[in-house]
């Protein structure tokens, strides 16, 4: 691997380490059932919303999420041009509009952590784009508003991991 890339690694690692810590600490004041029960498309429905003492929580937790994601998906394209990763590789065939809704649904369910970083950066950064270019955006968009915050968390946390081992073996 270059040094170039490496260093790139390293600063993108970082940068998500520092956004992950501050989705720990939001994590601390929100509620176990909240975690567990709500969906991100309950965040924008101010019955759901305006119930919640914790609200601001929860919103600053699903950005941190979001920019811990986009970092790690940039990682991610890094070991694409270094090594034969799968992550990239399997998302964009899960994109794919032959998929039915209830196909990409249990690919993604089956194993969110694998792709939950792409899915994020999409939702969060490409969502313009990927109306223009993919018809599978309506797919996932319909299967990332039904998540609930515990599947973001856990799925990312997992990930997360999983990315570090690989930083560790290169």
């Amino acid at each position: 691997m270059n040094e170039d890339t490496k260093r790139e690694i390293d600063q993108l690692w970082n940068a998500s380490e520092i956004y992950f810590s501050l989705v720990l600490k939001e994590k601390k004041h929100i509620r176990d059932t909240d975690m567990r029960t709500l969906k991100v498309k309950d965040l924008t429905d101010k019955k759901v919303t305006s119930k919640l003492q914790n609200f601001d929580n929860i919103i600053l937790f699903t950005i941190h999420l979001s920019s811990c994601a986009i970092r790690l998906s940039s990682i991610d394209e890094n070991f694409k041009k270094i090594v034969s990763r799968g992550r990239l590789h399997i998302y964009n065939e899960l994109t794919n509009d032959a998929l039915s809704k209830e196909e990409m649904k249990t690919i993604l369910k089956n194993d969110l952590s694998t792709y939950i970083h792409f899915l994020l950066r999409h939702m969060t950064c490409h969502a313009e784009f990927m109306k223009c270019i993919k018809p599978a955006f309506d797919k996932l968009y319909s299967i990332y508003l039904n998540l609930t915050l515990k599947e973001l968390f856990d799925s990312m946390k997992k990930l997360k991991d999983n990315i570090d081992n690989d930083i560790n073996n290169l």
